[in-house]
């Protein structure tokens, strides 16, 4: 019994911090910046392919073929699995706020593509397509002020991108 509590005082200094043989010598490191933001290497991505991974992408173009052939619930099911894969992906987000406003769902559409501007990291090339969804959306509600000023952040973000 004395040698477990002499063992237990052994571990901490009098002052109460770790002994220096205790600290790793190492900092710890910082998680990675995201990729869908500005990236050092290469400005901001422009597309999914550019920052996504294989499994994603492969995921991405089977929801987009299916949209496009009218399989809504299909193309849903490829792209919640994708977020399963890549949950912070605004690509994937976008996409999904797609599926929502062809299911006729433009209230859960907008709340998606605002998801998605979240995770763009201030990217206008996901931002500008999220407020022409957000926009749709608010139209398709009826919303014309709101629709407006979607499609004013719409013009802005296209005169910073020069289009």
């Amino acid at each position: 019994m004395l040698t477990l509590l002499l063992g237990a005082c052994a571990t901490r200094a009098p002052d109460g911090l770790p002994h220096p043989e205790d600290v790793p010598s190492e900092p710890p490191t910082l998680p990675k910046p995201s990729p869908y933001g500005y990236r050092d290497e290469g400005g901001y991505a422009r597309t999914a392919e550019e920052v996504s991974g294989p499994a994603v992408i492969n995921l991405l173009n089977r929801a987009r073929t299916d949209l496009a052939a009218g399989r809504v619930e299909q193309a849903a099911a490829s792209l919640e699995t994708a977020l399963q894969i890549e949950k912070r992906n605004p690509f994937v987000w976008q996409q999904l706020a797609r599926v929502h406003l062809k299911r006729l769902q433009p209230e859960d559409a907008e709340i998606v593509a605002q998801r998605s501007n979240s995770f763009a990291r201030g990217n206008p090339y996901i931002e500008v397509e999220n407020w022409r969804l957000i926009a749709a959306a608010r139209s398709a509600l009826g919303d014309r002020a709101g629709a407006e000023q979607a499609r004013g952040k719409v013009a802005e973000l296209q005169d910073r991108l020069g289009d």
